[in-house]
């Protein structure tokens, strides 16, 4: 008998079991009201016995197999234009490897594209190694480009059930319609399920069985590399160039930090100029050099993730600094990660992503888009943004307006998805999630209550948001974007940032955060929005270039906005102060309502 695991509501409330005959009776049921999820991989007799004695499907090493291997065509921070742009050019993928449309089945998932492919088209086998198998053979057949995504405990969306994100249904759709139909045509046929879709008879005919990599290659002492790379002995001399770095890599991998380790060879391969292949067979080698080896693919993934993030590590890294070593070459200045100049190359390809992200709108926040402005005024990565203003004049809650993507005017949430982390300690985690339903819902706190059973209809629009509370220093913030690598970063507020000179010279503490904080959006390619108070000189006074403690706040912003009014009053009123670029502009005044979403008056 063959099993699923079925997650209801939200992909992590999983770990519960259907019977694969099961499905579409709880398609008809259920597929309406909440988001249903299933296992990509179906299981045997044995996961029944496993979850007996295991709380999650996480850790099964036993029997899958699969029925439709699924390719996912994720919308993302694209653009609806660009998505379904690879959705046709995977077609054509597809075609010219000689597939027709009884091979293989797409979706329209309610934003993005899902196609599964028929397993007639391979014949994979049930293993303990299928994922990996099929990773592979996904890779060799051209069809993907990292086996990382091809994971055994996967879950997909089941089709004809909701989309929380979009408020549509995963829908079937013929290959025609694929080709043919624009987003919004298949938008309006996704607003209800499609249960008389006449699905074709799939046969595969064994077409890419050629590109099937052997499933003995995967049993445990002959893990498939690329190229076909072995483990060998070697000889090893470290010479003078990094020497923590060479030190890590000959003593292979040892149980405790295995995970870091390798995140920082890869790290260093990358800043050499190496290409990514190289570090991987480089980094798989070193993993079998002891009898503490991870999993490869673990491998293979840390690899992948650092040369797709800037993780760099520098000669004071706690890991790296264990290792140092006099005669290395770096150790009088401890600059291992001091190389930043840019030659005519780097100079054209940050060009270059530069114009990526003015293209793509879903890399940056568009104020016009939130306060109804006439002219743009666009927050881009690479920029720290400051809003400035006294205490009490809502400044938290103006930014989380921005943050879920209030239009102002029409009153109406649009989340822009941007993945982005709250600091701040002045409020707790239950008032800012409070707030966030609040504004998401357009209840008012006492409705939320009522209502807190309907909330998760709405973690769509919150998921984007993380929120770290507690001290911390300048260090800890640029670790906090090392480790979750956001593309927004709020800071609320200066003040809270730990400084040794708050005590004697607030001026001092100040200017360094705000250097600090500059230098991390342009390193990191964020928006990094900070919110600082005015001195009480200057609320008096009106003031609008006097942050707390020196100039310093209102010198490193690329971007000044002042945020001022009456704490016994709604209104709040916002003006651009300071830009590159852009108009500045003035009395913008917004309304504070009932449920925290402010409201454009003029």
């Amino acid at each position: 008998m063959k099993y699923y695991e079925l997650a209801q509501y939200r992909a992590s409330n999983r770990n519960k079991l259907i019977r694969a005959e099961d499905v579409a009776h709880v398609i008809l049921e259920k597929g309406t009201q909440c988001p249903l999820f299933r296992s990509v991989f179906w299981y045997d007799e044995g996961i029944v016995e496993y979850l007996k004695t295991n709380k999650s499907v996480s850790m099964y090493r036993g029997i899958r197999g699969i029925d439709m291997i699924p390719i996912d065509i994720d919308k993302g921070y694209n653009s609806d234009e660009f998505t379904q742009e690879k959705l046709l050019r995977f077609i054509e993928k597809l075609e010219s490897l000689g597939l027709d449309e009884n091979m293989f089945q797409i979706f329209f998932s309610g934003t993005g594209f899902h196609i599964f492919l028929d397993n007639s088209l391979f014949d994979f086998q049930p293993s303990v190694f299928l994922p990996e198998q099929i990773a592979q053979t996904l890779v060799n057949a051209g069809l993907i480009d990292d086996p990382a995504i091809i994971r055994g405990n996967q879950l997909i969306r089941i089709e004809n059930s909701l989309n929380e994100k979009s408020g549509l249904f995963k829908i079937p759709l013929t290959l025609e319609e694929a080709k043919t139909l624009s987003l919004e045509k298949i938008r309006e046929l996704a607003k209800t399920q499609r249960l008389d879709f006449q699905y074709l008879e799939m046969d595969g005919r064994n077409l890419l069985e050629k590109y099937i990599i052997p499933s003995y290659m995967f049993e445990e002492g002959s893990k498939v590399v690329p190229n076909g790379w072995k483990k060998e002995d070697d000889n090893f001399e470290v010479n003078r160039y990094a020497v923590c770095i060479q030190k890590l890599y000959e003593r292979g991998a040892v149980e405790g930090n295995r995970n870091n380790v390798v995140m920082r060879i890869a790290s260093h391969c990358k800043r050499q100029g190496m290409p990514e292949d190289f570090a991987i067979a480089g980094m798989l080698h070193w993993n079998h050099k002891t009898n503490q080896s991870l999993d490869d693919q673990q491998v293979i993934e840390r690899v992948r993730q650092v040369y797709r993030k800037p993780y760099r590590y520098g000669c004071n890294d706690a890991i790296l600094k264990e290792f140092c070593s006099p005669m290395c070459l770096f150790y009088k200045h401890k600059n291992l990660d001091a190389n930043n100049l840019m030659n005519l190359t780097d100079l054209d390809k940050a060009f270059e992503e530069r114009l990526q992200i003015i293209e793509n709108k879903d890399r940056y926040i568009n104020l016009k888009d939130i306060f109804g402005l006439e002219v743009d005024c666009v927050l881009y990565p690479g920029e720290l943004v400051v809003f400035q203003g006294d205490t009490g004049l809502n400044k938290t809650s103006i930014i989380q307006n921005i943050m879920l993507g209030v239009n102002m005017v029409d009153d109406v949430v649009r989340p822009k998805g941007l993945q982005t982390i709250y600091y701040g300690t002045e409020l707790s985690a239950g008032i800012i999630q409070m707030r966030n339903y609040c504004i998401v819902t357009g209840y008012t706190e006492n409705e939320v209550i009522k209502h807190r059973d309907e909330l998760y209809k709405y973690h769509t629009a919150l998921e984007h948001i993380a929120v770290q509370t507690g001290i911390l220093t300048t260090s800890g913030i640029e670790q906090l974007i090392l480790d979750y690598q956001p593309q927004v970063l709020v800071i609320d507020y200066y003040e809270q940032v730990e400084h040794p000179a708050w005590g004697r010279s607030p001026s001092i503490a100040v200017a360094d955060i705000a250097k600090s904080l500059s230098v991390m959006a342009q390193k990191y390619n964020i928006i990094l929005i900070a919110i600082s108070q005015i001195n009480r000189a200057s609320a008096n006074n009106n003031g609008i270039h006097s942050g707390f403690g020196s100039g310093a706040v209102e010198k490193t912003a690329r971007r000044l906005f002042t945020i001022s009014g009456d704490q016994n009053s709604p209104y709040r009123i916002i003006n651009h102060v300071k830009a590159n670029s852009d108009v500045l502009w003035k009395n913008v005044v917004l309304e504070r309502q009932d449920n925290w979403r402010f409201k454009r008056i003029k």
